[in-house]
């Protein structure tokens, strides 16, 4: 019988970890030796457990995940590394892999790759496969991945027929920031004949996905989000303005 793959997650959100844990657990050949929630614990774990794989937030506790790959390096028979990232740009991962991972993951993560990602670096003895992988695949920059993360963390429904014509414009004027002047003439057009449908359509279901955001939305998790100060009763801004704001906030982050 096949040894099992042994995994250990570090995250520093406890319910995470678990939900993790139950998910790749449905694996067969997956099995997780173990969950901390910080980074020193992390190294401690590691060191005691030596996992085939190990899944190591970006973000943690004590000590950050790139604390924690620099203290693992001199570790015999060091564990193959995911780095499970909020968000990644082209400097973030060059550093990870440049620490030692050998892939990162932006959050959300799909489940079923997630599984696929540790089988393959558990049967691979060279990495450097997966670390080329990582840099063409996650970051490339896994920028519509990021655009539409951010969309979702900011509460727009994914269900209504704005959203897709909203994370569009969102990509668009990231990359091209003039696109937003005048909106009508170049934007709404090029998002129009991309989905099949009127500019009028487009126009008219961004305001309803501004509109269902700017009423039920968290005010004080888009403030978080924006950087910015909004306020549930000022005006709703309008579609260049919020599109403009969101594809500034990602283009920053982007550029570290």
């Amino acid at each position: 019988m096949k040894d099992s793959i042994k995994v250990v997650v570090a995250n520093y959100s406890k319910g995470q970890c678990e939900a993790i844990k139950l998910v790749l657990e449905e694996t067969s050949d997956i099995e997780i030796i173990g969950i901390v929630t910080n980074g020193q614990d992390a190294i401690d774990m590691i060191t005691a457990k030596k996992p085939d794989v190990a899944l190591i937030g970006m973000v943690l506790p004590v000590i950050d995940g790139i604390g924690v790959l620099d203290k693992i390096s001199a570790i015999p028979q060091r564990p193959k590394v995911i780095m499970l990232a909020e968000y990644a740009n082209e400097t973030i991962v060059k550093i990870a892999l440049s620490k030692g991972a050998e892939y990162l993951m932006i959050k959300p993560i799909d489940d079923n790759i997630l599984s696929e990602r540790i089988q393959m670096l558990a049967n691979q003895e060279n990495s450097t496969f997966y670390k080329n992988l990582a840099i063409k695949d996650e970051i490339k920059f896994n920028f519509e991945e990021n655009v539409c993360n951010f969309i979702k963390m900011l509460g727009v429904p994914v269900h209504i027929s704005g959203y897709p014509y909203l994370r569009d414009s969102i990509i668009w004027a990231v990359s091209d920031v003039t696109v937003l002047n005048p909106i009508t003439k170049q934007l709404y057009h090029g998002i129009a004949e991309k989905h099949h449908t009127t500019l009028f359509n487009v126009q008219r279901c961004i305001t309803y996905a501004i509109k269902l955001l700017w009423e039920n939305g968290d005010h004080k998790e888009i403030n978080k989000l924006l950087g910015c100060t909004l306020k549930s009763n000022m005006n709703k801004p309008t579609n260049a303005n919020f599109i403009a704001m969101v594809a500034d906030k990602i283009r920053l982050q982007m550029n570290g």
